[in-house]
């Protein structure tokens, strides 16, 4: 019975044949064994599906351009929503703004504060 060359494993078509085929995504076959072996999941396969290697996390830093670029996209929504708030706060007792619900207002108005300061979640070593 013939093996499978790396990176394959081996299927059955019948009772005498078999087939090779590809290792899946995140596992491995270095050639000895019919059957792929998956990796950790701190690992993934390299590039003959012959082994495992270690996935290096990707995270943005403080001080990078993209995050530069998201901090003054943040300040200013941030700085749009102030003013957003500080024109509802001045016309308060308006017909208008009673009008069309007080409690929906402030509730988005909040909602987007929270959605704005989350985005810096995002930024960091995880």
């Amino acid at each position: 019975s013939a093996q499978c060359p790396g990176g394959q494993s081996m299927k059955s078509t019948s009772a005498c044949c078999h087939e090779c085929m590809a290792c899946p995504l995140h596992s491995y076959s270095n050639g000895s064994t019919s059957e792929c072996t998956e990796c950790n999941k701190t690992q993934t396969h390299n590039a003959n599906l012959t082994g495992c290697v270690a996935v290096t996390p990707a995270f943005l830093t403080f001080t990078s351009l993209f995050s530069a670029i998201l901090y003054i996209l943040i300040a200013g929504g941030l700085v749009a929503v102030a003013g957003i708030t500080a024109i509802f706060w001045v016309k308060f007792n308006t017909p208008v703004v009673q009008g069309h619900g007080v409690f929906i207002y402030a509730t988005l108005l909040t909602t987007c504060v929270l959605l704005l300061a989350s985005t810096l979640l995002f930024l960091g070593e995880p």
